[in-house]
């Protein structure tokens, strides 16, 4: 049990013959077992006491933490802010390094602790200019939001100054925390944002496809939709006659590739797995005792520690439980008093890449719909371990930075809505006094950031979805083909309001799920993506709920922990049907 007091200053912390062997193996073992000694003080004194009493800086009224068995705290405070101070705390006490690292992974600063080996990665993220971004946007904060965030750098602060030992991963790469600024928590949801809806690879990858495939093999491997989802959506029907394959067009492909080793390869291949999730919630008409159940499944990348943090939170009236983001005072997937939340990607297109057309008179300027522009530059200056640096001039343009690869020859600069600082905000806080679904759900619509699916359960039974983040409207551009453009050709004119936002409350079905598939159906009036992950898993997720009846938990669970795949049926059925069902008389390949 912990409690937390206020303190109005931060608390500062500033081992030839035999009996020279023996007294060799002597001194050797002595060294050894001092300097093992030393090496678990150091861990043990950076480990939290689970049973003491500290002073956080900033706080009106003493503040409870206890924790249960598998570490998660529970904190009690009276106010907003002495509660987001007690989670800065306790998220530095437990997670500080991850917290560093997610800071300087934002900021491109891993060169300082890790040498140069991270060079090329915090040169990428220069190019992307995200603490730039962070200052802007810190400047655009409301009040409340900036008193949350300036609370949880206190608590994080404090639990600094208050370790007796940093955490051991400090210890091992020889450097100290810096002291944590408001600016660091944006970063994080910076990295956050980076993570669900950098798009850069997939943008390279579609415009290359449309540049070197037949027009037939490129719309055959972009589908727009397919079976599952259309299954989900209730749509119209989608059968494999719609489904042309362009069968001579990919033998002519594949016979130049056989012919000729050279251009083997020039096969493209994905660098990285996309990222996935799931959630569904059931209505209480459905459940086994009348309660609305939420499941959620964020499928982050397997770490130690998880991305996530656990936590409760008890704030005057406010009672909230569920994953907070390390750095951030943002609770993700949790659960009130009145309302559950949960989130998956949204797989949205909020990134393009512009063709640069150089000034053949003059390279320092680039063409725009207004004529000749100059590139303004950024300087950026990247730190290395062992006092080297590194020096990086980025050209900027109006639409965004311009990229370190070229494509298809020629410069291209990004523009990406977690670049614009409009698009970003701590709307999410809100969340926490929320009482009914119409209001969790405005509030979701409102909040500015990665652009994420919401899945809602509330206290009455209720459930519903709907979409957050700012999504760009695009003048010229009919969603079809791959974006790289110039000249005004196509442009953002902004974005979709929160109004418009796509959302559903309730459902005939008394259920609705979501793992990544389109979610709006094709009278939808706005573009959102053209890459969605294909709808099988949520076509299995319904296709489960719907024979289900009295859900409970233990339901929920075993739905979860599925393991059955369908999805090759319907693929088989279109090789089928240009292959023919002769194909099936033939000998096997490859015999077990």
């Amino acid at each position: 049990m912990f409690s937390f007091k206020p303190h109005p200053q931060l608390i500062s912390w500033n081992t030839a013959t035999k009996r020279m062997a023996l007294g060799a193996l002597g001194l050797f073992l002595a060294l050894v077992m001092s300097i093992a000694g030393t090496i678990y003080l150091s861990l043990y004194l950076s480990l939290g006491d689970n049973n003491t009493e500290d002073f956080v800086s900033g706080l009106n009224e003493s503040v409870l933490v206890e924790t249960d068995q598998f570490g998660i705290p529970t904190i009690t405070a009276t106010s907003r802010t002495d509660g987001f101070a007690a989670l800065g705390y306790m998220s530095a006490r437990d997670r500080l390094f991850q917290m560093d690292l997610l800071r300087r992974r934002g900021a491109g600063r891993l060169a300082e602790i890790f040498g140069e080996v991270m060079v090329p990665a915090d040169r990428e993220q220069r190019v992307l200019g995200f603490e730039k971004v962070a200052n802007e946007i810190t400047q655009r904060l409301p009040a409340a939001h900036r008193a949350a965030l300036e609370a949880y750098a206190a608590g994080v602060n404090s639990a600094i100054d208050s370790m007796n030992a940093v955490p051991f991963e400090f210890l091992v790469l020889g450097y100290r925390p810096e002291r944590w600024r408001i600016e660091d928590s944006l970063l994080i949801v910076l990295s956050l944002f980076q993570d669900q809806s950098n798009s850069e690879s997939e943008e390279r990858m579609l415009s290359v496809m449309e540049q070197a495939l037949p027009r037939a093999v490129y719309e055959f491997l972009t589908p727009m939709t397919d079976f599952y989802t259309q299954a989900v959506l209730q749509e119209e029907e989608f059968s494999t006659d719609g489904y042309s394959v362009p069968v001579e067009s990919l033998t002519v492909l594949l016979n130049e590739q056989t012919d000729n080793t050279e251009k083997q390869t020039h096969f493209v291949r994905p660098h990285r797995m996309r990222a996935a999730s799931n959630a569904w919630a059931v209505a209480g008409a459905k459940t086994k005792d009348g309660r609305a159940i939420l499941a959620n499944d964020m499928h982050t990348t397997i770490s130690v520690p998880n991305l996530w943090y656990r936590c409760h939170l008890k704030m005057g009236e406010i009672e909230i439980a569920g994953v907070s983001l390390p750095g951030t005072p943002l609770m993700i997937a949790g659960t009130s008093r009145h309302i559950a939340w949960g989130m998956t990607a949204l797989v949205a297109d909020v990134m393009d890449l512009v063709k640069i057309e150089l000034n053949p008179k003059n390279p320092n300027e680039y063409l725009t719909a207004d004529g000749w522009k100059p590139f303004g530059i950024r300087h950026e200056v990247i730190q290395v371990k062992g006092g080297a640096t590194h020096e990086l001039d980025v050209k900027t343009t109006i639409w965004g930075p311009i990229a370190l690869k070229p494509l298809l020859n020629q410069p291209v600069a990004m523009r990406w809505t977690a670049l614009d600082p409009l698009t970003i905000n701590l709307g999410l806080l809100e969340i926490y006094t929320a009482e009914t679904l119409a209001e969790g759900m405005a509030i979701i619509n409102d909040t500015g950031g990665p652009p994420l699916n919401a899945i809602f359960a509330d206290k009455l039974g209720g459930i519903g979805w709907t979409t957050m983040g700012r999504l760009p409207v695009r003048r010229g551009f009919d969603g079809s083909t791959s974006r790289l453009w110039s000249d005004g050709s196509v442009d953002w004119v902004g974005y979709i309001s929160p109004q418009q936002l796509p959302r559903m409350m309730d459902s005939p079905n008394h259920f609705i799920a979501n793992a990544n598939n389109r979610g709006v159906t094709s009278d939808y009036p706005f573009k959102i993506g053209h890459a969605f992950t294909n709808g099988y898993r949520a076509y299995r997720i319904a296709e489960s709920l719907q024979a289900m009846d009295l859900i409970d938990e233990e339901k929920m669970l075993r739905l979860q922990l599925d393991t059955h795949v369908g999805i090759y049926g319907f693929y088989r059925d279109v090789a089928l049907s240009v292959l023919g069902p002769e194909v099936l008389k033939q000998e096997p390949r490859f015999k077990e």
